[in-house]
């Protein structure tokens, strides 16, 4: 009978730059899922909007040619075709997940724990700590910018 294969699967600490104590997500997800997956988790869990453009470092280094961004012309790896597993983590990795370039939102991402499980699931919501608004400083009485200009 053929060996089932087993699944990693990794425990992120995510938290808004500079935020590490008092915003953060703890999440569990399999190293199966592409680095798209992983964005829809973390703005799911951050109550942010899915409506920006977006990229992954492993250096720590934005809007460079080693980051993994959403979309590309320029024959870059994609999110969409990168996996968890292929990027190599292990515990204590640290990576950065930067959304919204106009907003320049920047996520750290922390490997807490890289376990094997022996079949795959969803990403689930481990544990997780205050609340993040997305556009702190939008007011819904301000006029509209275009409004302004005429």
């Amino acid at each position: 009978m053929p060996r089932k294969k087993s699944v990693n699967r990794y425990t992120l600490k995510i938290y808004p730059n500079r935020m590490a104590r008092t915003a953060y997500r703890v999440i569990e997800i399999d190293g199966s899922e592409n680095l798209d997956k992983l964005c829809d988790v973390i703005l799911f869990h951050f109550d942010f909007s899915f409506e920006h453009m977006y990229e992954f470092s492993l250096d720590g280094r934005l809007y460079t040619d080693d980051t993994i961004i959403c979309d590309s012309d320029e024959g870059q790896a994609t999110t969409d075709r990168v996996t968890i597993d292929q990027l190599g983590l292990a515990k204590g990795s640290k990576f950065w997940f930067h959304y919204d370039f106009g907003d320049d939102w920047v996520f750290a991402i922390t490997v807490q724990k890289v376990t094997s499980a022996d079949a795959p699931e969803k990403p689930k919501l481990l544990r997780g700590k205050g609340e993040v608004e997305q556009y702190p400083e939008w007011d819904d009485d301000d006029e509209d910018w275009e409004d302004e200009e005429g």
